[in-house]
C-alpha cells in the first residue's frame, strides 16, 4: 500500500497563505493603493490587507461585506448595498491568556476623522467585552488620538504600515479599560 499524504491542519493552511512578510504593507502599496479611484475598491483593498495581516499572526480574523460590486462593460458598478453596520472586520485574539472579541474599522482616506472615533464608541457601547481596532492608511490628529485616549472604551489606532498594527506584541504589553 502507498504511504498516505498528511493532510494540512487548518492552521498550517492560514500561515500558508498568509505569511507575515509577504502580505505586510509596503510604502509602495499604500501610494497604489491611494490612486485608485473607485473609493468602495480602495476600502475592500485595505480591508483585505488588514485580513491578510492579522491572520498572519494568528489572529480569528473574518470580513463582513457592507455591498456587492458588479462588473460592466462600463467598468464597476454597485450591485446591491447589504450593509455591515460599521463594522468591516471582526474576530477573537488571545491576550493574557484571554481571549477577547473584538471589531475593525478600515479607512483609507487621507485624514482620520473624529467621525470614525465616535461611531467605533458607539458600535463599542453595545457590545460588552469587546475591543475595537481602527485601521487607516492616511494620517490622524493629535485630537483624534486625544479622543482614543479620553474614551471609556479600547480602541488602537493602527496604520496599515506601521509596526504597531502587528498588535500580538501590543496587546500582551497593553492594560485594557475593560479588563
Amino acid at each position: 500500500m502507498p504511504p498516505t499524504k498528511r493532510r494540512k491542519t487548518d492552521e498550517e493552511n492560514i500561515k500558508g497563505r498568509y505569511n507575515l512578510d509577504k502580505v505586510k504593507a509596503t510604502k509602495e502599496w499604500i501610494k497604489e493603493t491611494f490612486e485608485i479611484q473607485n473609493i468602495r475598491k480602495k476600502g475592500e483593498a485595505l480591508e483585505l490587507k488588514a485580513l491578510q495581516i492579522l491572520r498572519a499572526q494568528n489572529i480569528i480574523t473574518n470580513m463582513s461585506k457592507a455591498h456587492l460590486l458588479e462588473e460592466t462593460k462600463e467598468g464597476t458598478k454597485l450591485k446591491q448595498i447589504i450593509g455591515d453596520g460599521g463594522i468591516d472586520l471582526f474576530g477573537e485574539i488571545t491576550i493574557h491568556e484571554q481571549t477577547i472579541q473584538w471589531i475593525g474599522q478600515c479607512k483609507m482616506t487621507k485624514q482620520l476623522t473624529n467621525t470614525v472615533i465616535n461611531e467605533m464608541k458607539g458600535l463599542l457601547s453595545t457590545r460588552p467585552n469587546t475591543i475595537g481596532i481602527i485601521i487607516y492608511g492616511g494620517s490622524k490628529s493629535s485630537q483624534t488620538e486625544s479622543i482614543v485616549e479620553t474614551s471609556n472604551s479600547d480602541i488602537f489606532l493602527s496604520h496599515i504600515h506601521q509596526e504597531i498594527f502587528y498588535v500580538g506584541g501590543y496587546c500582551n504589553n497593553f492594560v485594557f479599560k475593560g479588563y
